[in-house]
């Protein structure tokens, strides 16, 4: 093992050494000799961390000096395709497969090509050539890119029938698993999908992460204690299974379980580091339980590991807000706006304590300043609005809503909210007319109307609306 280690860390010195050479070439605009195994090592390195251009350069200087070579001119050509450039890239994969008619990679490559151009058909016809010569590592891949393709061409349960094939084969499960998942979710096949798991588990009942992507399958559907049920006999196979310990427990917290998720979640930590994140999950099941001081702990425990991750401070900062120390909360979400300034949800936390204590101005600056980065976030507008409001400003809490609908015309709460403070302002008639027009293209928002205020309640004209619908 030591000696498999040891070959890997010289392997990765060798490949930054050749591409430092590589990179000082460049920089230098001269010319230097690689041979093909090093040109292979650069071209590969520069793909594993996505830099494809770079890696289309160490191809081009490949060539210059082994202008004939098959290697070379495979990875340019998937390289071009890769960066969109079809033709270019499909012409020298044509070239290289009529030399080459049975080779695994150009037939890939092709059904790539075909796949970026959207031409389903085609790329289908060459990831079947493909998978007929490929080995045990790339077939996978391919089932997987026509499976893919299949949903295109809508027909997922063809897809399907590739995932299953997949894991007859016992071919990368995870990626198969992973994929056959995302196929069942996006056309409701979970029937479908259920069948050639238990199918698989009927022969190889001992794979924990079939199981474990049966229990997914089943969350995604919000069948909930079916799904622990799968996560248990995934446990039950394999107890270190940390991931599943992880999505357990977060079945549990939506069923607000939040004992029993914390027994799942700190097992979870028998087996992996935990990170900030994980942490403050185990912080917000404590608060949910009211157990203040244990919630606060995990939440400076998740500032110790990530001092910089900011849900760790707006969790602190709610903590102080739920006991109603406003005064108190202000820092923490100062903070969280500080390291985050995209957290949204930051901001509007902040703007909500400043308006508890009164301090209007303060809070109507922390949302405008939210605005200027977010212009179309509705929250942002809405809130401002409900600050004016509680200045008693109506008028420019209407304004606000306004504003927000110019930016956000699509915007459900907003238009809603101009009911309210069109009424307040005592434009009765206008207010009316615009809850019949909400009313009549959407009926679901009449439970959010009824909840709206209480003075539209006290409207006999507005609650004989209501009645209508």
């Amino acid at each position: 093992m030591w000696m498999d280690d040891e070959d890997a860390r010289l392997e990765e010195q060798n490949s930054k050494g050749l591409v430092k050479k590589f990179n000082s070439m460049r920089q230098n605009a001269s010319s230097v000799y690689f041979d093909v195994d090093q040109l292979e090592v650069i071209i590969d390195h520069y793909l594993e961390r996505a830099k494809p251009e770079d890696a289309l350069q160490a191809a081009n200087h490949g060539l210059s000096i082994f202008n004939d070579n098959h290697f070379l001119k495979l990875r340019k050509g998937q390289i071009l395709v890769s960066l969109g450039e079809f033709e270019q890239g499909r012409k020298i994969l044509d070239i290289l497969l009529e030399a080459d008619p049975e080779n695994q990679e150009i037939l890939f490559g092709l059904g790539m090509a075909y796949a970026q151009v959207k031409e389903p058909k085609r790329a289908i016809s060459y990831f079947k050539k493909a998978y007929d010569q490929a080995d045990d590592d790339l077939q996978a891949e391919v089932l997987v890119e026509i499976a893919l393709q299949y949903q295109i061409t809508e027909e997922p349960n063809k897809s399907l029938s590739c995932y299953e094939k997949a894991l007859e084969l016992g071919l990368n499960t995870d990626l198969v698993l992973r994929e056959f998942r995302s196929c069942v979710k996006r056309n409701d096949l979970l029937l479908e999908g259920e069948q050639i798991l238990q199918k698989h588990l009927g022969n190889n009942p001992y794979n924990a992460k079939v199981w474990f992507c049966l229990g997914m399958m089943k969350y995604d559907f919000g069948l909930l204690e079916s799904a622990i049920d799968s996560y248990d006999f995934a446990l039950a196979i394999k107890e270190d299974y940390a991931m599943v310990y992880y999505k357990k427990a977060e079945v549990l917290i939506k069923q607000e379980k939040y004992t029993l998720a914390l027994e799942s979640l700190f097992e979870e930590m028998k087996y992996r580091a935990p990170m900030a994140l994980n942490y403050c999950i185990i912080a917000d099941c404590y608060e949910n339980l009211s157990e203040f001081k244990q919630a606060e702990d995990y939440y400076l425990k998740a500032i110790a590991v990530d001092e910089h991750f900011s849900e760790a401070y707006i969790g602190l900062g709610f903590l102080k807000e739920v006991q109603f120390d406003y005064l108190a909360a202000i820092p923490f979400y100062e903070k969280a706006v500080g390291l985050d300034e995209e957290n949204y949800n930051a901001h509007l936390m902040l703007a909500s304590v400043l308006s508890e204590l009164d301090q209007f101005d303060r809070a109507k600056a922390v949302v405008r300043n939210l605005i200027s980065i977010e212009e179309g976030l509705e929250e942002a507008w809405i809130e401002l609005a409900f600050i004016y409001s509680k200045e008693e400003n109506i008028e420019r809490a209407l304004s606000s809503v306004e504003e927000g609908i110019e930016t956000a015309y699509s915007n459900e709460q907003l238009w809603l909210k101009k009911v309210v403070y069109l009424h307040k302002i005592g434009k009765r008639k206008e207010a009316l007319e615009l809850a019949r027009e909400l009313l009549v293209e959407d009926v679901s928002v009449k439970d959010t109307l009824a909840a709206s205020g209480s003075d539209l309640l006290k409207d006999s004209e507005f609650v004989k609306l209501l009645s209508e619908f």
